[in-house]
């Protein structure tokens, strides 16, 4: 089928690989079937060579396909740990380029919606929202949302392992000062 056709193509010249992992991506995002299909034929060999790629539109496509993953089932997101790739993802969230940073953003709000507790611990110790901030004070409605989600995540997480912890960023007023200071609200 198509996707033993173009799971190769990941490792081929930019254009192809491009295209690709954009169809991949799509594949992803369609239905959970369709990302397990992904999945149960190694999709991570042919994803792993390029997380090492500085090349900032193959990360983007990368990322998006691997938001998608997340986006699937509980057993599906749980895979991504298994690529140990959390701390490039949130260096790129600090480092990347715009559209980079934002696919970042997506995978770790997907892993979230459907993590433990203790899977959601190592993503605070981070200070994964610290990167996130620059959200906040962009135009980008979607964007700001996700953040805003994220940090509700988070900070139920936060809640039930480190309740003093919370006290502080409540009281530091941090969000609410960033969201008063824009002129763009969301309606």
């Amino acid at each position: 089928g198509l996707v033993e056709k173009i799971l190769p193509l990941f490792n081929c010249n930019q254009k192809l690989a491009l295209s690709a992992i954009r169809a991949a991506g799509n594949i992803a995002a369609s239905i959970d079937e369709h990302t397990q299909y992904l999945l149960d034929h190694s999709i991570y060999q042919y994803i792993a060579p390029l997380l090492s790629c500085t090349n900032q539109k193959i990360r983007k496509e990368v990322y998006w396909l691997l938001s998608n993953i997340a986006a699937g089932t509980r057993a599906q997101m749980l895979t991504l740990f298994s690529l140990n790739i959390f701390h490039q993802i949130i260096r790129d969230l600090e480092q990347g380029e715009y559209s980079v940073q934002r696919e970042a953003c997506w995978i770790i709000s997907n892993v979230l919606h459907s993590s433990t507790i203790e899977e959601a611990q190592p993503f605070i110790e981070s200070k994964v929202l610290f990167f996130m901030k620059k959200f906040l004070i962009s135009k980008d409605t979607p964007m700001i949302i996700v953040v805003v989600e994220v940090l509700l995540i988070l900070l139920r997480v936060i809640y039930f392992t480190q309740f003093s912890y919370i006290q502080v960023i409540i009281s530091s007023n941090i969000f609410v000062k960033k969201l008063k200071n824009q002129e763009c609200w969301i309606v």
